[in-house]
């Protein structure tokens, strides 16, 4: 499902369109990323965006890393075995994905917007690849 979500925006913005920002950066430097993202909105920083920040979310769950204090970041690396993280790749692949996550808790690119240069200047995300692309590639 998260490969629909985001390959049907991705595949129809163009840049001016729309910000892209990453989960990954949010956490991990939470005061830039949200300046970035309040701005581009037209709306300011302030305290309350912090307490808001820490606040769980609707869908949250008991057992998540949020929720138990762990790093939501790649405390799930330690619950996936190794063959359901190939799996996702290939599936990753079938739409292009592949190019902005790998296996890494981290994003391939830097910024939301370097996910506009690859998809609009290299064409990366040109549709679903046939499943021998995939086996071609890793092998």
């Amino acid at each position: 499902m998260w490969c629909v979500e985001n390959y049907v925006p991705l595949r129809q913005l163009k840049e001016q369109d729309a910000l892209i920002v990453f989960y990954e950066h949010l956490c991990t430097d939470f005061q830039n990323q949200a300046r970035i993202l309040l701005d581009y909105m037209g709306q300011s920083f302030d305290s309350r965006v912090k307490k808001i920040a820490k606040t769980p979310s609707l869908t949250s769950t008991n057992n998540s890393a949020i929720t138990m204090g762990k790093r939501p970041l790649d405390a799930w690396i330690y619950r996936v075995a190794e063959d359901q993280t190939r799996a996702t790749m290939q599936i990753l692949s079938l739409f292009g994905l592949d190019r902005i996550y790998g296996p890494s808790p981290w994003p391939r690119v830097t910024t939301g917007q370097d996910v506009f240069k690859l998809q609009w200047q290299d064409r990366l995300i040109d549709g679903p690849q046939p499943m021998s692309h995939y086996r071609e590639r890793t092998t």
